[in-house]
């Protein structure tokens, strides 16, 4: 069950011009060329499939079932900035999620 639902999630992508228009309300002064939102698209999403599948691991670790919670996904993040996988720039005054 678990090949089936994984199965049905990597096809799944973020939309071009969704992440186009993020891109530009980052830096509104920067011009985005025609292939970076697809690059940043594809990064994002290794990102999240690597929060979710953290997320799995430490349910597992806490034995609890059901759905991934935020608590989990908040650890998984702790995790994998703390391993250096997340890089944070300085410059940024708030976290990701809260404590």
């Amino acid at each position: 069950s678990e090949s089936i639902s994984r199965d049905k999630h990597d096809g799944s992508e973020f939309s071009s011009a969704a992440v186009r228009r993020v891109l530009c309300n980052l830096s509104p002064s920067i011009k985005v060329e025609s292939d970076v939102p697809g690059v940043f698209a594809a990064v994002l999403k290794l990102k999240v499939k690597e929060i979710v599948e953290t997320s799995k691991k430490i349910m597992s670790e806490w034995g609890d079932e059901g759905h991934i919670r935020q608590i989990h996904i908040r650890e998984a993040y702790s995790r994998l900035k703390a391993e250096g996988k997340f890089l944070v720039p300085s410059s940024m005054k708030k976290p990701m999620f809260r404590s």
